[in-house]
């Protein structure tokens, strides 16, 4: 989304000639850090198609209509006496 923007500026010429070595930084910062984070999940995706070759490897399947399920309801803990009160005003 920054890479959008920072692009859009440059292409409205948004941004005077003593910015633009700054700009032009951040956008390759965007665009190195974008190239780091897809190589990374490219590489996370391919380790877990090796793992799932593996036995060790965790299956799940679909729940039945059959099948127990345990859940904890979702309940708010309680607040301390200091928030009840409310403001007079």
């Amino acid at each position: 989304m920054m890479q959008h923007h920072v692009s859009l500026g440059v292409e409205l010429e948004l941004f005077s000639a003593h910015e633009c070595s700054s700009v032009f930084w951040y956008w390759e910062y965007l665009i190195s850090a974008y190239v780091h984070i897809l190589t990374a999940a490219l590489a996370s995706k391919e380790e877990l198609e090796r793992l799932k070759g593996t036995p060790d490897f965790p299956t799940t399947k679909p729940l039945q209509d059959s099948d127990p399920i345990a859940f904890e309801p979702l309940v708010a803990p309680p607040r301390p006496d200091s928030a009840r009160r409310t403001l007079a005003i």
